[in-house]
């Protein structure tokens, strides 16, 4: 067959020795397979950009699961091909798909409790599953092109944070879609600090697409957790995200993290293809769409000490619009008294959650946006903060750090103080310096290309040295000027913890950091006015005393 004949030379993961076809192991991006699927299905639908994307990741586990020998017979990608090599009609093959094949893939990976599953597109099937037959024509191109790239076998992990940050800049909804993701640059820093090995619940409470979730598995010792025993998979370690879903494209992100569990996991899955349902336990059980209230992962609440994550690691959203509303809800919700002293904005009720979830001694790593450093209002979070935690690190992130969000943002490394009463809080006092770190380059350039940098970037000598510092906080030096061990009488003296005025002007010169200008939207410049102003009252005040 002229179509089975060409995928058996293509996909670069052969290697032909004599007569024998040796599979080896090396990796392959398909972003550019992606990108024209993509592009075939924006022109010829004209569907929103991420809409357009859900149904290449749709086309891609299909094929991915054919490829693994989980989808076999007339449920395969194959048998597709074969349809069409015998000259079947466009609009029965993608029948055929919809009540067969897709009707397999649901099959074989239950939706959860929230009623998502791995896959989720609606342009070649409706709502319901049924078959589009105005797009059979578009259906059979994808198709085509997925079986002239080859095999999808070993794919690069970071491939679905790539994707859907590919797509990312075309869609309208950018601005609001930037916090379903974190660059994979910022993610592999954190984790690499997390100590991931060490914890029993790692937890995302606010996790988009997953990356935080998923990046511990590329440790291998905690691979092995998921690795099936008979018929169970029962690993130690814990992991959970948790996103709000109240609209269409929050629920698929949730899809997408699900999705690229299956990624994450594809060798399991390939030496275990009759544990589908099990895996598929996993994946629900780690990722949960919340669509019960508006509050979504803020509703949450661990009553149990034992039952709070130990690890925390997350990008909270940073809003100022539509702040009001949500904090209206906590009082509807009657949960008040959980975000007592939370300051301002969403950013500030996510962090105080933290602070409640978080188990006694646990770690967590959080980025956070400016506000939560330097803004009047946020002043007794901060209080707040340094009462009930250790504050082991902050690292200064560069302005357009997420994609398309022109907003300062930092990583702040906390510990859990063992405490239980106000009072034990206030008498267990942080004896060791912080560490502090200024980053001006991540490794990727900051434009829409988000091409790689060559060398060690900033971020990972802040990475190495906060790493050291780990292991000898009180006595830890470096010569790296772009870190500073910070006395902790600085954070209870400072009203704002302004990092990047703690390095002189000359300093900042001397490391060749240019002061960036700050886009603002009409609501953070609001917001700036709102603390100017309050920070005028302060003066006045101050000065009616004199």
């Amino acid at each position: 067959m002229k179509i089975l004949n060409l995928y058996a030379g293509i996909g670069g993961n052969r290697k032909l020795w004599g007569d024998k076809h040796e599979v080896t192991a090396i990796e392959i991006d398909p972003i550019n397979l992606a990108r024209s699927v993509w592009q075939d299905i924006y022109i010829n639908t004209g569907k929103e950009p991420t809409k357009c994307l859900y149904n290449v990741v749709e086309l891609f586990i299909f094929k991915f699961l054919s490829d693994l020998g989980v989808l076999v017979r007339d449920k395969s990608f194959y048998h597709l091909i074969q349809m069409y090599e015998d000259k079947y009609p466009n609009k029965e093959v993608l029948e055929h798909y919809a009540q067969k094949c897709r009707k397999e893939i649901r099959d074989l990976f239950p939706a959860g409790d929230d009623g998502t599953t791995i896959i989720n597109g609606t342009i070649f099937v409706d709502s319901k599953g049924k078959p589009v037959a105005s797009q059979a024509n578009l259906f059979r191109k994808s198709i085509l092109k997925y079986a002239e790239f080859g095999s999808l076998k070993h794919i690069k992990k970071e491939f679905k944070t790539k994707l859907f940050e590919t797509f990312l800049k075309q869609s309208d909804k950018k601005n609001k879609l930037g916090q379903f993701f974190t660059p994979r640059k910022v993610v592999r820093a954190i984790v690499d600090m997390a100590n991931v090995e060490k914890a029993n619940y790692i937890c995302d409470p606010f996790c988009g697409v997953g990356g935080f979730v998923l990046e511990p598995i590329h440790n291998s010792n905690l691979k092995k957790q998921f690795s099936p025993k008979g018929k169970s998979i029962n690993p130690k370690i814990k992991l959970s995200g948790y996103d709000r879903g109240s609209d269409e494209d929050e629920e698929r992100t949730i899809i997408l993290a699900k999705a690229n569990m299956l990624i994450y996991l594809s060798d399991l899955v390939e030496k275990n293809p009759t544990l589908t349902e099990k895996f598929s336990e996993i994946f629900n059980n780690t990722f949960h769409l919340i669509t019960s209230s508006n509050l979504g992962s803020l509703r949450l609440k661990f009553e149990k000490e034992e039952d709070k994550p130990d690890l925390i690691l997350t990008n909270p959203p940073y809003i100022s619009s539509g702040a009001k509303s949500i904090r209206d809800e906590v009082k509807v919700e009657g949960l008040e008294d959980e975000f007592i002293e939370s300051g301002k904005g969403v950013e500030g009720l996510a962090l105080k959650w933290i602070i409640n979830n978080l188990r006694k001694n646990g770690n967590a790593f959080i980025v956070i946006p400016d506000s939560i450093l330097n803004v009047s209002a946020n002043q007794n979070l901060r209080q707040e903060l340094i009462k009930k935690c250790f504050i082991n690190c902050i690292i200064s992130l560069p302005v357009k750090t997420f994609f398309n969000t022109p907003k300062k943002t930092f990583i702040i490394g906390i510990t859990k103080k063992n405490a239980d009463s106000e009072e034990e809080f206030n008498t267990i006092k942080q004896d060791f310096p912080v560490f502090t770190y200024l980053v001006s380059n991540i490794g990727e350039t900051l434009d829409a290309n988000r091409f790689e940098i060559e060398g060690e970037s900033d971020l990972e000598k802040a990475k190495n040295l906060y790493n050291q510092y780990k292991g000898a906080s009180s006595s830890f030096e470096t010569d790296d000027k772009r870190c500073k061990i910070q006395p902790f009488s600085k954070f209870k003296k400072e009203k704002y913890w302004e990092l990047e005025k703690w390095w002189t002007q000359e300093e900042k010169i001397e490391l060749g950091i240019e002061e960036q200008p700050e886009a603002l939207s009409i609501d953070e410049f609001k917001e700036k006015i709102e603390d100017f102003s309050s920070k005028l009252k302060e003066y006045k005040s101050l000065l009616e005393d004199l």
